[in-house]
């Protein structure tokens, strides 16, 4: 992944990886190579100005600054100037005249600093410091030199490296690894669309998780193919990993974006390494499906199919503020593209839904379980009784005890949710009062994965029956007879 950084020439080109794998100094190299690259001006030099920006002068100082100067030392390419602020390397080799100039995040943002920013290009070490709006508005003012009389410059842009950062900073949703937040505005939704000039590159995780007996804590071994290993100290991801929990380790040297968890994650025995393919799981051909339903304003699905006894949650649709007439039609389109033999009676569709999809709506008294019929969707209410939210929550930590859940990579907004993205408020409830989840944008996943286990049998099988819940035909006759409240 180094290689193809090092070749790209994208407007913007940002690599993810973990400690110890060479993408700083990557950046580093990058930068000279574009100053070799630039055209001569009228004086016979080729040259080019950079930024390089870190979120503080302290951080400069004790990393950005030491990397550049191991590669580019001031006895060989010219002096550095830290008199005033921002550091400046004026790099003198040949006709390379290049000007590196070290700023932190609030001074290059800075009026004084920004308006008269006229970089050929933008170095961001440790991007995850760094807000969106910073990164773009800054993007905006390079290629500004060599001035056009000059010939301008060949190849002007902005680089960044970094760790891989939590779920809610801005990168994540950009690249479209992480969903948007429900929350978040139609209109705000465009600064979010990745653009056509951006390069992304995730190198190898240094380590991997192992998968243990269970009830054993987490255990990582070093990947012999991470990217700089044969050039790190001997035993360096060894030492890294000493005294660290098991997320810092998945964050920091296995390159996961992970979820920021504040609060209690509602199943605390979900294992990555035992619940999470490590690759994409695809639909078995002519086998039953069961689905997951979750109504409401931004209903959810997760569609799943049986292997042996591990109910495989294959693929997942969402949509945000939109009722079952939307949703219903999107779930047909998942329906065709991957599972097109339960649209033409060539295998059993088994739907299970929110019971309070029974309930009509103020407008039309229709309910989504209407809606879904008149779509050719029979959905049935998944069998708990007053929509237990302790027996929801039961089937589904039952299923991880047993090892007879496995999620696809696919089915991201789900694999964030199992990771703690679901959680309890950190906040302790009354005595006298239930404790449930936070109702946010990943309780929508967990529902729907809730009532698919229990309407393929989980629970009875929980409460020791040995039977499960029958095949539901999808011909059959559905009446709906509760017209109370609102539904999606």
């Amino acid at each position: 992944m180094i290689d193809a950084f090092l070749h790209d020439r994208s407007e913007i080109a940002i690599i993810r990886g973990p400690w110890g794998s060479a993408k700083t100094v990557a950046c580093c190299q990058r930068i000279f190579q574009h100053a070799l690259e630039q055209n001569y001006d009228s004086r016979g030099h080729r040259s080019s100005r950079w930024f390089a920006i870190r979120e503080s002068y302290p951080k400069l100082e004790t990393t950005t600054l030491e990397t550049w100067l191991q590669w580019f030392p001031e006895s060989m390419y010219g002096k550095l100037y830290t008199g005033s602020k921002p550091y400046r390397h004026e790099v003198r080799v040949g006709d390379i005249r290049l000007d590196v100039l070290f700023a932190s995040v609030d001074e290059i943002m800075g009026e004084s600093v920004f308006q008269s920013l006229e970089p050929t290009g933008l170095w961001w070490n440790e991007l995850e410091y760094a807000a969106r709006s910073m990164f773009f508005a800054a993007h905006g003012r390079v290629g500004r030199f060599p001035s056009l009389i000059e010939g301008g410059a060949k190849w002007s842009g902005s680089l960044a490296d970094l760790n891989a950062p939590p779920e809610s900073h801005w990168l994540p949703m950009l690249t479209g690894e992480v969903d948007l937040p429900d929350e978040m505005p139609i209109d705000e939704r465009i600064a979010y669309v990745r653009p056509k000039e951006m390069a992304y590159f995730v190198q190898p995780p240094a380590v991997f998780e192992v998968r243990g007996l269970k009830g054993e804590p987490a255990r990582f071994v070093v990947n012999g193919e991470a990217e700089n290993l044969k050039f790190l100290a001997p035993g360096y991801y060894e030492r890294a990993m000493l005294g660290k929990t098991a997320r810092w380790i998945r964050s920091r040297l296995g390159n996961q974006i992970i979820p920021m968890v504040d609060g209690d994650p509602v199943w605390p025995n979900y294992d990555e390494a035992l619940h999470l393919s490590a690759f994409p799981l695809e639909p078995i051909d002519g086998q039953d499906v069961w689905i997951g339903l979750d109504f409401g304003r931004k209903p959810f699905a997760v569609f799943g199919q049986r292997h042996g006894r591990v109910m495989q949650a294959q693929f997942e649709a969402g949509m945000e503020n939109a009722g079952a007439s939307k949703f219903a039609p999107e779930v047909r389109k998942v329906l065709a593209r991957f599972y097109p033999w339960t649209l033409r009676g060539g295998g059993g569709l088994h739907i299970f839904g929110d019971p309070k999809g029974q309930d009509g709506t103020q407008t039309d008294e229709r309910t989504a379980y209407d809606v879904f019929q008149a779509n050719g969707l029979l959905v049935r209410p998944a069998p708990v009784k007053q929509n237990n939210i302790q027996t929801r929550i039961g089937v589904v930590e039952y299923a991880l005890d047993k090892n007879t859940l496995l999620i696809s990579p696919r089915c991201r907004r789900l694999k964030m949710t199992m990771a703690g993205g679901y959680r309890y408020p950190r906040e302790r409830p009354a005595p006298t009062e239930e404790r449930k989840p936070i109702k946010d944008r990943y309780s929508d996943p967990a529902d729907s994965l809730q009532y698919l286990l229990l309407g393929a049998g989980e629970g009875r099988e929980m409460i020791g029956a040995s039977t499960r819940a029958a095949p539901v035909s999808v011909r059959a006759p559905h009446v709906s007879r509760r017209r109370i409240g609102r539904a999606g």
